[in-house]
């Protein structure tokens, strides 16, 4: 017998890492806007490659948003008071995992995984409570 409760529970273990992406995601729009131009963005990232036009900061990639925290330019410009290096290498860990969500390979996902973003998205709302 498969009950209310076993269908909720299983909702939230497939919804959960969406989610959580989608909040770090947005959170980190919000560190980038306002601090920095299309023509920054331009000089740090290869956009040749990407097939369409970059207009707003929801158009990049997470890659993206890894590759902008690693410039040290970039990131001064930003102006948040955390370890760039560290704060980059929590970002690259998530875009891994982010990978596997999004291309629905739900077996690979741990439950570290899940610490990681949850771990990552405390980490980024205290930065923009901060900012």
């Amino acid at each position: 017998i498969v009950t209310a409760t076993d269908i909720g529970e299983q909702f939230l273990i497939l919804s959960e890492p969406f989610l959580l992406i989608e909040q770090i995601e947005n959170l980190i729009r919000r560190l980038l806007n306002g601090k920095l131009t299309l023509d920054d963005i331009n000089n740090v990232l290869d956009l040749e490659k990407y097939e369409k036009e970059i207009k707003h900061l929801s158009d990049l990639s997470f890659g993206h948003y890894v590759r902008i925290i690693e410039n040290q330019l970039l990131f001064e410009k930003i102006g948040i008071f955390v370890d760039r290096v560290i704060l980059k290498k929590m970002l690259a860990e998530v875009n891994v995992i982010r990978n596997e969500v999004m291309h629905f390979n739900p077996e690979a996902l741990r439950k570290e995984d899940l610490h990681i973003l949850r771990q990552t998205l405390d980490f980024l709302q205290s930065i923009v409570e901060n900012y």
